[in-house]
């Protein structure tokens, strides 16, 4: 009976450790907020938005213990809000764009990840400090 109850508690262990691993190690969901599509065949679909990610090198670079390193996705619900629905959208790259308060001392770049339609590949689009990026959907 003893060796049963070793048995299931190992095993039980085992089944914890694959499931915090997992959920630990997972990607991020993806949250998009769908927009009306103005023309049904091509609309903007964003998957991800990110701010500041180059930002991330200066911090390991030069070891700025109070920065803190900048999360991929962390405009994804700002630039979805924006884009979402359209088949062009613009984006001025700027702190004051989005929601979310940005630490200053570093040109941030905002990279999106989107589709045109649901079985298309994904475009990248990236836009430098201060200029306004375009994502545009009707040449695809």
């Amino acid at each position: 009976m003893t060796n049963w109850k070793f048995h299931a508690i190992a095993l039980g262990c085992i089944i914890t450790l694959i499931v915090v691993v997992f959920l630990v190690t997972a990607p991020p969901k993806e949250v998009v907020v769908e927009g009306t599509p103005t023309n049904p065949d091509r609309f903007i679909q964003v998957h991800k938005a990110s701010y500041g990610l180059n930002c991330n090198a200066r911090i390991r670079r030069y070891g700025n213990q109070n920065a803190e390193p900048v999360n991929p996705n962390n405009v994804l619900l700002d630039v979805s809000r924006i884009c979402n629905g359209q088949e062009t959208c613009t984006i001025e790259v700027k702190d004051t764009s989005f929601s979310k308060q940005f630490a200053s001392g570093c040109s941030k770049e905002l990279e999106v990840e989107y589709r045109c339609f649901s079985w298309d590949r994904p475009w990248k689009a990236f836009g430098a400090p201060y200029e306004q990026m375009v994502i545009d959907c009707r040449n695809h």
